[in-house]
Parts: structure tokens; C-alpha cells; sequence
């Protein structure tokens, strides 16, 4: 028996399907297109002299080459009780400051807060560097006396998410103080 071959259809071959745009990418704020000038900075943006001024309008004091002016008279500590006193001021100085401040203020803040609280552990003969994170965040005791401690305000001000990127700040800036 001899057997029917039967044609075979051949068919076209498939095209394949046409490929989707590749989403773009966001443009950074800074970026420009080729052929324009960079962009300039408005009146509107943060400048680092505005940054400084504005931490030092919430923390209530003026600017000193750069830096925020200490809440603590160094010429005032002269006896535990004095010291004391000033670790109060210290301690409302940076809940206030910090309650408003940007990472870029609240680098500034904390960075004085440390140095201040180094100046008084230095005027009743206590060594400088040591400290600064279990008073503000721990604690709150000084020589003698306790107080509220300050991260604990600060958390009832602005929150658990802001205190915890404040306490990164906080560890980052405690390195570079002297």
C-alpha cells in the first residue's frame, strides 16, 4: 500500500514581539540636559549659611565662625553645682534644637552639645571624651544630681523614626569630637 504524502504547510515565521521601552530613570534633582547650563541653586534651597542660621534661630543663639555658639558659659564652671546647672540648660538646649533641625542642623547641634558637654566634665577635672552618649541618651545624671534624660524628651517631641536617625547622627558626629 503505498502511502499518501500529504504537503506540509510551512508557515511564516513567527516575528518576534516587539520589546517595551526600558522605563526611565528618574532624573536627580541636579541633573541637566546635554546642551543646558547647570543648574543654579534657588532662592529656596538650603545654602549652608542658611542651614547654620536656621539651627541657630531654634537653638536660640548665634553663629561663630561656622558654629553653633554654645549654651554653656565655660567661665561660669567653676563647682559642681554650677556644673550642674549647666547640664540642665545643656540638656533642654539640644531637646529644643533638635526638634526642628534637619540632619544637616542637627549635625551642628549635636556636634556643640558634645563639645559642651566635654567643657563641663573638664571644668571639675573629669576627663574629656567620655560620657557625652549615656548623658544625652541614656541617663541624664551628671555629677550629682539626675535629670530628665534628654532623648527621652526628644522622643515624645518627634517621634520614634526621627529619634532613631537622630541617635545615628548622634553616634556619626560623637567620632569627630574632641
Amino acid at each position: 500500500m503505498a502511502t499518501k504524502k500529504t504537503a506540509s504547510k510551512k508557515t511564516a515565521p513567527k516575528k518576534p514581539a516587539p520589546r517595551k521601552p526600558a522605563p526611565k530613570k528618574a532624573a536627580s534633582k541636579n541633573a541637566t540636559p546635554r546642551n543646558e547650563e547647570p543648574r543654579r541653586a534657588t532662592t529656596k534651597e538650603a545654602t549652608p549659611e542658611k542651614v547654620l542660621s536656621r539651627a541657630e534661630a531654634s537653638a536660640g543663639d548665634q553663629a561663630s565662625h561656622g558654629r553653633l555658639t554654645s549654651p554653656v558659659d565655660r567661665a561660669a564652671l567653676g563647682n559642681p553645682s554650677s556644673c550642674e546647672a549647666a547640664l540642665d540648660r545643656l540638656g533642654a538646649w539640644i531637646v529644643d534644637a533638635l526638634a526642628e533641625a534637619d540632619d544637616t542642623q542637627a549635625r551642628a547641634v549635636i556636634a556643640t552639645a558634645i563639645s559642651s558637654f566635654y567643657d563641663i566634665r573638664e571644668a571639675l577635672g573629669e576627663p574629656r571624651q567620655e560620657y557625652a552618649g549615656h548623658f544625652f541618651m541614656v541617663d541624664g545624671v551628671g555629677f550629682e544630681a539626675s535629670r530628665p534624660v534628654p532623648w527621652t524628651s526628644l522622643r515624645a517631641r518627634v517621634g520614634a523614626a526621627r529619634l532613631d536617625a537622630l541617635t545615628a547622627l548622634f553616634l556619626e558626629v560623637e567620632r569627630t569630637v574632641r
